[in-house]
């Protein structure tokens, strides 16, 4: 009869106290028998080196007693009323049932998600940042509707392709009330939005050889400013009245 290399009968790691050792066959070799001193199971079986090394302390029923701790606490606007274990992504997970501030009962979350901080409402407070954008937001650093994000990736581009950028944020929201919110070359409505993909409004500068500053700008919708790219306000006006008289039919 085979015996183990290291017997631990007799001896208590954690809250599991060791009552014999088994063999469990050639993959798993001599497990120990253990009694959980914590919830009573006389009959868990573990790898001998995972409770001595006190990497497994209990039958498992510690894990459930730290998830069930948790019910009635607070984390953010999320007061936990219950915690399930249910099966997600081919394993078992904790979810926090909760109530939020806002009044929505039975918001359910992932009791990790609560309690490292990721999740702290049922999500009304995103929608209510969403509500408060612009200068109206606390963590707006723009002007009017011009994003400061906006404003300073346009000011790195330029230093980045060595234009000059002597003009300010309100200089430039100014020139385009002037320009009545209207695209100075197409006469198109063009706009600041939440995102650059909601935003149609683009500085142009009338000399390319010049930099950003007052009496060289312009407020155009951005696919004119890509279009018209390193060509004169000129040139690029005659090519368009050439491109309109040879498709004159069709537009």
């Amino acid at each position: 009869m085979k015996k183990p290399k290291t017997d631990i009968t007799g001896q208590t790691f954690g809250h599991l106290y060791v009552t014999g050792m088994e063999y469990g066959g050639t993959k798993k070799g001599f497990l120990a028998v253990c009694k959980c001193l914590k919830c009573g199971n006389e009959n868990v079986k573990k790898v001998p080196w995972d409770v001595k090394s006190g990497h497994v302390k209990s039958c498992g029923c510690i894990a459930k007693y730290k998830t069930k701790d948790i019910i009635g606490q607070k984390f953010g606007y999320l007061k936990v009323t219950n915690v399930v274990r249910e099966y997600k992504d081919k394993k078992y997970c904790y979810f926090a049932i909760c109530d939020c501030s806002c009044g929505k009962i039975g918001f359910k979350t992932l009791k990790t998600s609560l309690t490292r901080g990721a999740t702290t409402s049922c999500g009304c407070r995103r929608d209510q940042y969403e509500k408060i954008t612009g200068k109206n937001s606390k963590r707006f650093t723009g002007h009017e509707e011009i994003r400061g994000k906006t404003w300073s990736t346009l000011k790195r581009r330029s230093k980045r392709r060595g234009h000059a950028f002597n003009l300010t944020i309100e200089d430039a929201w100014k020139l385009y009330e002037k320009q009545d919110r209207k695209c100075a070359l197409t006469g198109l409505d063009i706009k600041f939005g939440k995102w650059d993909e909601e935003t149609t409004a683009s500085i142009d500068r009338l000399d390319i050889s010049k930099g950003y500053e007052i009496g060289n700008i312009q407020w155009v919708h951005k696919h004119v400013n890509i279009m018209r790219n390193v060509y004169t306000i000129d040139y690029f006006i005659h090519f368009c009245h050439l491109v309109a008289e040879k498709h004159d039919d069709t537009v």
